[in-house]
Order: C-alpha cells, then sequence, then structure tokens
C-alpha cells in the first residue's frame, strides 16, 4: 500500500445552534417592529480543512467585512483554535449575535500536511460560512477551490459592497469555478456542499462517484498550483490562487490577463494540462489513484466500516499516457577481457548494460545499468528540468539512481521506495538542475543499485521558465504626510486624501493597511492596483486626548511597505456635562478611573459590571477606554465605542448583562456623548433594566416575538434617526420595551407631555416638543422601573401599575403606567448592557457611511434617585 500520513478528513459542522437578540426594529406605543437580531450565546463549530488534512493549523473565523483588504480583519478573529494531531477543530466557536456570513481560514506557518508529514502546499484555505449554512446544519468545506471563489468574489467586489451582496456573487463564482477545473464535465459538484469522504453519509454509487469527482478536482487543482509556484521565485502559492482568481472573474477565461492588463506568473500551459495525469504535490500518487487513496484513507479516518465502497462501479475519465519518448539506439559497448597473468587470476567484475530500448528492465543481479539518449529542447533562462517517470516494481528504497550526462547521480525512489507491485504502474517525479541538461541529445544512465530491482517503461522531461510578465510593482504616493492641525476631541476632522498610483510594471496587491489610533481610514483601493492604474485613501483626524498626536498609515503587499505620516493636535471643547454624584444606597458605579486605558475586556465587564460569560455571554467590540472627548474638568476616562463604516447589527459595540441583587424597584443612570459628526442609522440600542436572560428578554434571530413567549422583561434605550417615524424628525430618544403586554415598542421621550405613548395609545407624540438627543455634549440619562403589582400564583392578582420614569439631566420625559409581570418572582436583576446597530444589517438605513464613536461614563445603579 502507498505510505500516507494519519489522515482527518472531516465536513465543518454546526454543533449548536442557539441564536437570539433584543430586536432590530422599533415601533412606536401601537407601531410592532419586526427585525431581529441574535443574543449573546454561543455556537460551537468543528471540523477540518480539506487540503489536506492540516493538523496544527490556526483556524479562524472572521466577520465578513469587505471594508479591509482581505475582506475580513486579519488581526481580529471572533473566534480561533488550534487543529489536533488528526486535523480535528475543537474548541471553535462563534457568539450567535455576530451575524452570519462570517470567513473561516484555516492554516498557518505551524500546519502540517499529514499527507505528507510536510508544510501545506497551499499556506490558507478560505470559505464563507453563510446563514443557509447555519440553519441548515450543513458541512462546510475549505478547499484550494472555495478558496479560489472566495478571491473571485473578493475581486468582483469592492469597500461599499454589502455582505449580502457578496455572497450572491460567491455564489455565482462557485459554479465558474466547478466548471473549469472539473474533471469530468458530465459528473456536477458543488464546491460548497458535494461531499468529500466516502463515510456513512456517501452510500449510493452516485453520492461516492460525486466525491470522488470532487476530490479529483481539488488535487488537480492543488497540483497545478504547486507547478506553477515551481516556475515563480518567492511567489507563494496563496498569492497565485489570488491571481488565478482575478484572472478568472475578470473576463472568464485564464489567460494571464486582467481586462487587457497582464497579471504575471500564469502559465496556461501548466494550467491546461490533462488533470488525471498531474502527481498529488510531496506524494508519489497521480490524481487518477484518488480511487486508491480514498479507499486506504478510510482505515485512518475511522469510517472503513461505515459504508462498503463500491469501487468497481466508480470510474474516472481515461487518462491519456504520457508520450514516451523515443529513445536512440545505442550499441552496446563491447568490454574488453581483462588480461590474464601466468597466476590463476579473478576478473574485474563488470556492470551488465542491457538494450536502450524501453522497457528498461532492470530486475537482475547488481549492478546493473541501462543508457538511453534523450533529445530535448532546452530553454532559455530555464530553471530546473521535471522528469515524469513511468516504473513498475520499484518496492525497495534507494535501488535505484539516475545519471544524466555523467553528472552526480540522482535518486529515483527516494528513502520510502514507491511500493507499486509487478503489474501495477507508478509515476515518479523527479527534480533535476538545468546545468544537467544538454540543449540537444543527452546520455540517460538508469542504474540499479541494491536488492529487488525495477523496471523503467517511458519518460518525459520539461523545463521550468520564470515568467516574463514577473515584474515590480511600484507605488508613488502623492504625499508622505498629512497634518490635520487642531481638532476638538471626540470629533472628526474632514477628510485629507493621498493617492497611490502603481508606476510599476505589475500589478499591486494590497496584503495589509494599518493605521496609528485616533486615525481613520477609507479607501477606494480594490485590494488590487493595475500597472498604471490607481486609488485614493481618505484620512480623518479624530484625537482622543490633548495635545500633538503623531501616527501614520501603512500599506503593503508581499514584499514593500510604504507610510504616510500623519499629525494633528487634539483640542478642549468647551461643552459641559452633568456630574456624576451617586447616593449612599448606589448598588453598582463605573466611571472607569481605574482603567489604564486602552481596551476593554471581557475581563474588565466581569470586575465592574459582574457579568458572567458562562451563563450570558460577554460580547465586546472595539471598545476601549480613552479620555474624556470634551475635556471637562470635572471627568477624567470614559468608555469609547467604535462603530466602523458599512457595518451592522453586532459587529461593534458590547453587549453583556451586569448583574446585582434583584429588587422591585431601581434608578439606573448613565452619561452619554454623541460627537457633533455623527450619522444616525434607523435605531440604535443602549443600555436599560432588565430581569433574565439576555434571551429570554428579547427574543431570537430572525422570530418575531409576542408578549406571551416573552419570560423576561427589558427597557433598553434607542437612539432613532430620520426613520423609523419619519414625520418626526431624527434625534429622537426612546425607551424601548418589553414586558407582558407588549413587545418592541419605543416611548419616545417628551418634553411637554410624559404620559405620551402610554399603552391606551391616547397623546400621540407631537414632533414639536419631542426630546432630541444633543451632539458635542455631555448627557446625563436617568431611568426608572418599578414592578407591578403580582401574587405568588402566575397570572393571579397581576395590576398594570409597574412604573418606567425617564429623565434627560434631571428632566421628566417619560411617565408611563405597565405590566412587566404576572408573577412576583420576576424582579429587577441587571443592566441590559448593550451598544449596537438595530434593524436589517443588510439594508443601507442600518450601515453608516463613516467610521464614528460614541462615548459613555459614569454607569449607576440605586434605590433613590440619581440626578439631584
Amino acid at each position: 500500500m502507498k505510505s500516507i500520513g494519519s489522515l482527518y478528513f472531516a465536513g465543518l459542522c454546526i454543533v449548536s445552534l442557539l441564536t437570539a437578540c433584543g430586536g432590530g426594529g422599533s415601533g412606536s406605543e401601537n407601531v410592532q417592529s419586526g427585525s431581529n437580531q441574535p443574543a449573546s450565546e454561543q455556537i460551537q463549530i468543528v471540523g477540518a480543512g480539506i487540503k489536506g488534512p492540516l493538523a496544527f493549523a490556526d483556524a479562524k473565523i472572521y466577520l465578513l467585512d469587505p471594508t479591509f483588504p482581505e475582506f475580513y480583519d486579519v488581526n481580529s478573529p471572533i473566534s480561533s483554535a488550534i487543529t489536533n494531531a488528526s486535523a480535528q477543530i475543537t474548541g471553535l466557536s462563534v457568539p450567535a449575535d455576530s451575524q452570519p456570513p462570517y470567513v473561516l481560514t484555516i492554516g498557518g506557518n505551524s500546519s502540517i500536511d499529514l499527507n505528507t508529514g510536510k508544510a501545506p502546499v497551499i499556506n490558507t484555505l478560505v470559505t464563507v460560512i453563510t446563514a443557509d449554512m447555519l440553519s441548515g446544519n450543513k458541512p462546510i468545506y475549505t478547499t484550494p477551490l472555495t478558496t479560489l471563489a472566495f478571491h473571485m468574489a473578493r475581486h468582483d467586489s469592492n469597500s461599499a459592497t454589502s455582505t449580502k451582496e457578496f455572497v450572491s456573487k460567491l455564489y455565482n463564482a462557485a459554479p465558474q469555478v466547478s466548471s473549469f477545473f472539473s474533471i469530468d464535465p458530465t459528473v456536477y459538484i458543488d464546491i460548497f456542499s458535494s461531499p468529500l469522504v466516502i463515510n456513512a453519509s456517501t452510500v449510493t454509487v452516485a453520492e461516492q462517484k460525486e466525491a470522488v469527482h470532487h476530490r479529483a478536482a481539488l488535487e488537480a487543482f492543488a497540483a497545478k498550483i504547486y507547478d506553477l509556484s515551481l516556475m515563480l521565485e518567492n511567489i507563494s502559492t496563496d498569492v497565485i490562487i489570488d491571481r488565478l482568481a482575478l484572472d478568472l472573474q475578470s473576463d472568464g477565461v485564464i489567460d494571464n490577463a486582467a481586462n487587457g492588463t497582464i497579471i504575471g506568473g500564469i502559465d496556461t500551459t501548466i494550467i491546461n494540462q490533462k488533470p488525471l495525469e498531474m502527481t498529488i504535490p510531496n506524494t508519489t500518487y497521480q490524481v487518477n489513484d484518488i480511487i486508491a487513496l480514498m479507499s486506504e484513507e478510510r482505515i485512518l479516518i475511522g469510517t472503513s466500516t461505515e459504508s462498503k465502497f463500491l469501487v468497481d462501479e466508480i470510474t474516472l475519465p481515461t487518462a491519456a499516457a504520457p508520450t514516451p519518448v523515443a529513445p536512440t539506439p545505442v550499441a552496446p559497448t563491447p568490454v574488453a577481457p581483462t588480461p590474464v597473468a601466468p597466476a590463476p587470476v579473478a576478473p574485474t567484475p563488470v556492470v551488465p548494460a542491457q538494450t536502450t530500448t524501453f522497457p528498461l528492465d532492470l530486475r537482475n543481479a547488481v549492478p546493473e545499468e541501462a543508457s538511453i539518449s534523450v533529445n530535448v529542447e532546452k530553454p532559455e533562462n530555464s530553471t530546473t528540468a521535471t522528469i515524469r517517470i513511468s516504473a513498475i516494481d520499484a518496492d525497495h528504497q534507494n535501488e535505484g539512481e539516475l545519471i544524466i550526462n555523467g553528472n552526480p547521480p540522482v535518486a529515483l525512489f527516494g528513502a520510502q521506495g514507491i511500493s507499486t507491485n509487478n503489474t501495477i504502474s507508478a509515476n515518479i517525479t523527479i527534480s533535476t538542475p538545468e546545468s544537467y541538461w544538454n540543449n540537444g541529445n543527452n546520455s540517460l544512465k538508469f542504474r540499479h543499485t541494491s536488492s529487488g530491482g525495477f523496471v523503467i517503461e517511458s519518460l518525459s522531461v520539461t523545463f521550468q521558465v520564470p515568467s516574463t510578465n514577473i515584474n515590480k510593482p511600484i507605488l508613488a504616493l502623492s504625499i508622505n504626510n498629512l497634518n490635520f492641525g487642531t481638532q476638538d476631541i471626540g470629533g472628526m476632522s474632514n477628510e485629507l486624501s493621498v493617492s497611490l498610483n502603481n508606476t510599476g510594471s505589475a500589478p499591486f496587491s494590497l496584503s495589509s493597511i494599518s493605521i496609528s489610533t485616533d486615525f481613520i481610514e477609507n479607501n477606494s483601493c480594490s485590494n488590487f492596483i493595475p500597472v498604471g492604474g490607481n486609488c485614493t485613501f481618505s484620512i480623518s483626524f479624530i484625537p482622543s486626548s490633548e495635545g500633538t498626536i503623531s501616527g501614520a498609515l501603512v500599506i503593503s503587499d508581499n514584499t514593500d511597505t510604504y507610510s504616510i505620516s500623519l499629525t494633528g493636535v487634539g483640542n478642549t471643547s468647551a461643552a459641559s456635562a452633568p456630574v456624576a454624584t451617586p447616593p449612599t444606597n448606589t448598588v453598582l458605579y463605573v466611571d472607569f478611573e481605574n482603567h489604564p486605558g486602552g481596551t476593554y475586556t471581557k475581563q474588565n465587564a466581569m470586575q465592574d459590571f459582574n457579568a458572567n460569560e458562562s451563563t450570558e455571554g460577554i460580547v465586546i467590540v472595539d471598545t476601549d477606554i480613552v479620555s474624556d472627548p470634551s475635556s471637562n474638568p470635572s471627568r477624567g476616562k470614559v468608555m469609547r465605542v467604535t462603530h466602523r463604516a458599512n457595518r451592522a447589527g453586532s459587529e461593534g459595540g458590547f453587549r453583556f448583562k451586569a448583574r446585582f441583587p434583584p429588587a422591585d424597584e431601581y434608578y439606573m443612570a448613565f452619561d452619554i456623548f454623541i460627537p457633533d459628526n455623527y450619522e444616525l442609522i434607523a435605531a440604535e440600542k443602549m443600555p436599560g433594566l432588565m430581569y433574565g436572560t439576555l434571551l429570554d428578554a428579547s427574543h431570537a434571530y430572525e422570530v418575531l416575538p409576542t408578549p406571551e413567549g416573552v419570560k423576561a422583561f427589558s427597557v433598553m434605550h434607542q437612539l432613532l434617526g430620520a426613520e423609523p417615524y419619519s414625520g418626526l424628525g431624527e434625534n429622537k430618544f426612546s425607551s424601548y420595551v418589553y414586558d407582558a403586554d407588549v413587545v418592541m415598542r419605543d416611548i419616545i421621550f417628551d418634553t411637554a407631555t410624559p404620559e405620551t405613548n402610554v399603552t391606551s395609545g391616547s397623546n400621540p407624540p407631537d414632533a414639536q416638543t419631542l426630546w432630541r438627543m444633543p451632539k458635542g455634549q455631555w448627557v446625563r440619562i436617568e431611568q426608572r422601573v418599578k414592578q407591578n403589582t403580582a401574587t405568588s400564583t402566575d397570572g393571579v392578582g397581576d395590576l398594570r401599575d409597574g412604573i418606567i420614569q425617564e429623565w434627560v439631566n434631571g428632566q421628566l420625559m417619560v411617565d408611563s403606567r405597565r405590566r412587566f409581570r404576572s408573577v412576583n418572582t420576576m424582579r429587577i436583576d441587571g443592566i441590559f448592557m448593550y451598544s449596537y446597530y438595530g434593524g436589517d444589517p443588510t439594508d443601507a438605513i442600518n450601515r453608516p457611511a463613516q467610521t464614528q464613536f460614541e462615548y459613555y461614563d459614569n454607569f449607576i445603579v440605586s434605590t433613590s434617585r440619581i440626578t439631584r
């Protein structure tokens, strides 16, 4: 049997699907919304990549985000794990309130291909996990072909592409990839869902045939990528796949060009090789051996007893045998007899020579050899020569060698042999220096050097030549430094721009973009700048502290780095703010002054807010502790939440439960600062008092809640833009209620009639008297929730005498009577700590066009009034 390493192939399967949410839309007191968001449960994920398979590999999941060059933030995985020695992923999960699609990558510098015991031929495999895949509990494979389709969709998109549009482009690329690289057009393969192993899920002939053809297509594609990499110096297989994706996506053909612009490094001769004749890299298998490989691996992956492998009923297309090189007959060299002295002397051993035509049978006593003459055309500038040899019975290690034109011998079969038998041919690929070869006739001598023996059936020779199209991209920057002058802390400067022009002779592939804290960027670059092309970076200054601030925008491809220096001055704002004066009977007070500054972590939330990750989950994204953006003398450090451009849902901010002892009445307050240039989206969730779990106090993803289905209650807040309630203008603010009578209802803050929007629906809101969230200054929101009367018997004796009262800087805005509960065991026990954009994340009204910030300070919970 051919020797392969321990294998483990697995489809990536979702083993738990617990999604929930706090509501995504809004409605007035008599209007109900239907958008939804997930909650903070975890989705546990297991599986492996195929190509394969990769042990000790990094398995990482990211949010799909077209604003990044790779369409995900390579520095911010939402979950990561390492495959074990059997290539299995363990300990990988994603928070259910970070909505799909996700990007899954498997690879890394420490990974080992278990087929070969070496580093994998392709370093990073990529795929996308969609909502359909999650809801259908479907296996998810990360393969070279899903990687190609991902990059095709990338090149067909830009930073303004929505995730929904990207997934559509990905699904459009998939059949194109399948059609181009399948080994048999009559057998359909789906690169995202077709099986890849023989197990209990592949029982019928059709299922097993689909798996065999899928695997064969993967191996042939990977072999072609590997052969391309041998031609190119310092170009990784990952980059070659990316270039191939650009080529195929641009016009549907592979011709080393994208819309007429040379890409470089794509040799169409290699791409057009017959797939079944390709040698699987770092093995002795050819692609047409795939059935034997899959049969042998079943023992290693533990599926040998799950179903019968119907090998006699599965066929591959006939692969043409390699064209033999016609040998030039060489007359046997006469052996001169050794002179005999008078005394008897044993003759000197002579290496016997045999007929120099194929096949060359070297299975007699050692040593023996056979020579042939091969005529080749050696290209100029060639770097290596690859010999492909068909052999029989080469089943011992180091039993043969090849001498080319008298150069040092080249081992034929390596340390392990190739384990053939007397009837089955094996195909051997040997790389040799081009200097061993002449242009024209070459003398090849095969030598049998140890026990056993072998037969050489045929051979062919090809030369590798570096692509003449691989040159160097050069970026010319329109400016090397930007000075933003003075900007108020917490605000955002006007944009300054820098243009990038590719003046080199090869395309520039953006591999990374980084920018210093206190600066943000947006760009028009599509991750790829063709020769003669250009794009623009727009940069803004967002100071978080006073004084001169310096930084840099750094742009890189795989070899070169370019930097633009950035400078600005943070200025003290004149905005005023209420002063925190916590009463003596406070049960929770967080002002962030003891935090060292920088990233706010899950551990910080556990310490400050008594959050519990195991029971509720803690989600904190792009949240940090900075200086007060108004630099008011009464406050120092504050919490800053970053909402990235074109992101929606819970892709930024925080979501967890602040916990404290249960009671029937609590007051809660927090300070909030919205900068002057803040762009309002339809509805943004903010903290409020609650009882129960985050899921029970809201609703599950894509589930329209009803009061009967809500097992808890919450009174969060919403900052509302022009929509919903377009007739009421924007900057509206509301209590956002889930209770025993209503769900997902807004009670809008009103300066004149605090009892507007009571359950009766009387006194509709008046646009002239609504309170609107100001920008550029701190405000104090204070909330009182008092539970309604109820008894220990569920639904008996409960009254609608619960209270919601809301104040802004001490002024009453809401005074509403509610029924929160039907049994008296439901008591206020936490804050629904919530900061994210609600609504349908694919809708533009729920995605800001710019990256922006909001600030929080002084979270207080008390049993008496807080603002005096």
